[in-house]
């Protein structure tokens, strides 16, 4: 996990997949892996609540200059529709890639509560948190010392 002033975040590919060590960056790895038809899951645990619409614009603001805001503005009201308000301390929201460009949120349950097709949003995540200019230096570090140990 990184930690971001109102979340950590985690980025879980299933151990079945063979994660490339010598990829020049997580990054890279977290790419060629989801090319080759790999699911990664980013999980963002909340450290306190934060009201709806102030997660949803911190997300977009990060989106938007990486996917594009048609993109981006799909996405945004997709989750939207599917947070709870706030959205509370300790809860945690899973944004699950797909291969093919689907987005799905998952709550603490498990359940789907948004569920939309945005692949530049898709590459938009794992640059936010895994990108050279990425928000987290922290979560960058922690992803490659996980990598090192896949």
């Amino acid at each position: 996990y990184g930690f971001i002033k109102v979340y950590a975040v985690g980025v879980y590919v299933s151990p079945r997949v063979a994660l490339d060590k010598r990829a020049a960056s997580p990054l890279a790895a977290l790419r060629t892996a989801r090319r080759d038809g790999a699911v990664v899951e980013l999980r963002l645990t909340m450290a306190r609540d934060v009201p709806k619409k102030t997660f949803v614009d911190a997300l977009a603001e990060q989106i938007t200059p990486r996917a594009g805001a048609p993109q981006s503005d799909t996405f945004a009201a997709a989750i939207t529709g599917g947070l709870r308000d706030p959205t509370p301390e300790g809860s945690t929201t899973t944004i699950r890639l797909d291969p093919d460009g689907t987005i799905s949120v998952l709550d603490d349950t498990g359940l789907v509560t948004a569920h939309v097709v945005v692949p530049a949003v898709c590459d938009a995540f794992l640059d936010i948190y895994l990108g050279a200019d990425g928000i987290s230096p922290t979560t960058l570090e922690a992803v490659k010392a996980g990598l090192e140990k896949f």
